[in-house]
């Protein structure tokens, strides 16, 4: 299966290595080139560099093939932003995110993607729009 994971910290790289082990084709996306660091050194899945929320970022991250997205950034807005872009824009049926708002993680269902609770421009479009818009 392919996968997409947002964000390289500890959380991401370590998911992304776990799913890259039992044979699944992984993207890494991480708008900071340094957090590809954390990967471990026998990692051989595909790294994007930029923001996840651009459309040409998540379409060289796959997107369009993608079985499954998780997103694990430090930002639990920009998590749910893209779990719930992936989910409506793209049909991918497997989205994950982590949040660290407890009370509105067990509150809020968005767009049936489930959480990972953890504690209490121009030219280049949306995520969430077609390509050619």
């Amino acid at each position: 299966m392919n996968y997409i994971v947002v964000g390289c910290g500890r959380v991401g790289a370590e998911l992304a290595y776990s799913l890259y082990l039992k044979g699944h084709k992984v993207s890494v996306i991480d708008h900071i080139a340094a957090a590809f660091n954390n990967l471990h050194p026998d990692f051989r899945g595909k790294l994007v560099e930029g923001e996840a929320l651009n459309r040409d970022v998540l379409y060289r991250a796959g997107i369009e093939t993608a079985d499954g997205l998780v997103s694990v950034t430090n930002s639990d807005t920009l998590n749910a932003v893209v779990a719930h872009i992936a989910r409506t824009a793209y049909n991918i049926r497997r989205t994950k995110l982590r949040s660290w708002m407890v009370k509105i993680s067990r509150s809020v269902w968005i767009s049936n993607s489930k959480f990972i609770l953890m504690g209490s421009t121009e030219n280049q479009g949306v995520a969430g729009t077609p390509r050619n818009a």
